[in-house]
Parts: C-alpha cells; sequence; structure tokens
C-alpha cells in the first residue's frame, strides 16, 4: 500500500494560476491525492480539481479578462468610506465560478478549506461534507477589507494559516506535497509596481505581507513539532514557481496565461527531480 498523499494549496490571490498549471503536470503523471487541505486561492483550486477536474479548473482561469471576472465592485472607494462599508470589493463573480466548478458533481478527493472568524479570531477547517461547505470555499478566499466576509464574519484564512498542512498531517497524511503560489526568495520587490496609489492595492499589500510572516512559522511549527508528536514520519515535497509571475490582486489575463504554462512546465522539472531521486 502507497502512502496516504496530501496535496496542501496555499493562498495567493492571481498567482494561484501558477498552481494550476502545477496540479496540471501531477495530474497528467498520474499523481494524485488521497485529499485535499486549502486556502484562499487554493481552495478555489482544490474544489476545482476535485468536482470538475484540472481541465474544467483550467478552462475557468483562462476565462479571467480582468479583477472584476473574480471581484466586483460593489461600492466607489469614497462612498464605502462615508458609509463605513465592510469592504470595497464582492465577491460574487467568484461565488459564481465555485457554483459552477460544483453544480451536479460528486467530489473525487475529499476537501477541506480553512476560513478564520472576524467574532472569535479562530481559525476552522471546512470539509465538503459540511452543510455550508460552498460558503466556506467563498470565505476562504475573501481578502479582509479588500473583499466581503462571508455572512458578516468569515475571511480568508490564509490570516490564521495560509499552508493548512496542520489539517492535513492531524488527517493522517505520510506524504505531503506543498503547492505554493511564491518562489523561495520571499516577498520579492516588484519592479513593475513603483508605489501603491489605491486603498484595495495598499490593503491587499499589507495582507501579503501579514500572510507571509505567518507562512513559514506555519511550515516550521508544523513540519517539526505536530511530525514528532503524531509519531510518524511525514515527507513534505514542496512544489513551487521560480520566480513571482502575479500580484496578489493582478487578474491580468496575459499573466495568468503565462502563469499557468510556467507552472505546468515548472512542476514536470519538479517532477523529473522527484521520479530521479526518490523514484516517485
Amino acid at each position: 500500500m502507497g502512502k496516504k498523499t496530501a496535496f496542501v494549496l496555499s493562498g495567493g490571490g492571481a498567482s494561484g494560476a501558477w498552481q494550476v498549471g502545477a496540479l496540471k503536470a501531477f495530474m497528467r503523471a498520474g499523481i494524485e491525492p488521497d485529499f485535499i487541505s486549502a486556502n484562499s486561492a487554493g481552495s478555489l483550486n482544490a474544489v476545482g480539481l476535485s468536482y470538475a477536474g484540472i481541465d474544467a479548473l483550467e478552462s475557468v482561469w483562462r476565462s479571467i479578462k480582468e479583477r472584476k471576472d473574480i471581484f466586483s465592485h460593489n461600492w466607489p472607494y469614497l462612498i464605502s468610506l462615508a458609509f463605513g462599508r465592510s469592504s470595497f470589493m464582492s465577491s460574487k463573480p467568484l461565488r459564481q465560478k465555485i457554483e459552477k466548478l460544483m453544480e451536479g458533481k460528486v467530489p473525487k478527493y475529499p476537501v477541506c478549506v480553512n476560513s478564520v472568524s472576524l467574532k472569535t479570531g479562530l481559525l476552522r477547517n471546512t470539509w465538503d461534507s459540511a452543510k455550508d461547505f460552498k460558503e466556506q470555499v467563498v470565505a476562504s478566499a475573501s481578502i479582509p477589507v479588500i473583499v466581503e466576509p462571508v455572512d458578516g464574519e468569515w475571511v480568508d484564512g490564509g490570516i490564521r494559516e495560509n499552508a493548512p498542512l496542520h489539517i492535513a498531517i492531524e488527517s493522517g497524511a505520510e506524504r505531503i506535497f506543498l503547492f505554493l503560489n511564491c518562489p523561495k526568495e520571499r516577498l520579492p520587490v516588484l519592479k513593475q509596481k513603483k508605489k501603491y496609489d489605491s486603498l484595495k492595492e495598499i490593503g491587499a499589500r499589507v495582507i501579503e505581507i501579514m500572510m507571509d510572516e505567518e507562512f513559514y512559522a506555519d511550515i516550521a511549527l508544523n513540519e517539526h513539532s505536530d511530525a514528532q508528536s503524531s509519531g510518524r514520519k511525514i515527507e513534505v515535497i514542496w512544489v513551487q514557481p521560480t520566480k513571482e509571475y502575479l500580484d496578489t490582486m493582478d487578474f491580468e489575463a496575459s499573466k495568468i496565461q503565462n502563469a499557468i504554462s510556467h507552472g505546468f512546465l515548472e512542476a514536470n522539472i519538479i517532477l523529473h527531480g522527484l521520479r530521479k531521486d526518490n523514484g516517485i
């Protein structure tokens, strides 16, 4: 019997496009998970992969032409501020894409997504058997302040755990493929962006930096303390890009296409190395 395998899909907004290409390479290579744990953009990818398949998921990403295809404006910025709105953007387009991927389908792999309650500050892991799973998938990708909370409470789980390793280990994974949307060199200077001149861009970048700070702390804690307490040897294999292809809110069509293509190519290089070294 093979090792119990989990795919852990991190968040990253638009940079989740790279993850789609990487997942496609793994599917084509015949490497599949026993279950998936995910956050934010990774939650969209997990649902798409499990319910609709990699080709349908890729099609959804390639259909994105601009930001409003994922997050739309309900209110202009000044009106939002004046009337004390909870966010600048709506997740309605994202919700529609999630519903389309899930509609009338049975998941091939169990999926768990995470979110955070604004009321308690606690992290919630929600499996696809839960009645409100679809709502929690949307919540998992709802960047605080930038995007409206689900039910006025639930937001992106990445503010507590951007790479949900803990639930994967807790659920018995012996081999974890950790699909990241960022390169090893964390928080690169975004050369094409000289300054941040809108509230949503500033907010998204602040959240990105905050999540980055939590990110390696999560991994260090979960890889070592959880593995030791479980009494199991857990193999964690990193799958990540060689460089930054997209900023969190940079839903530009040509960049998304480019990121997906590079995800596929770079993941194949990773797979080649794994076959050579470990016989995977």
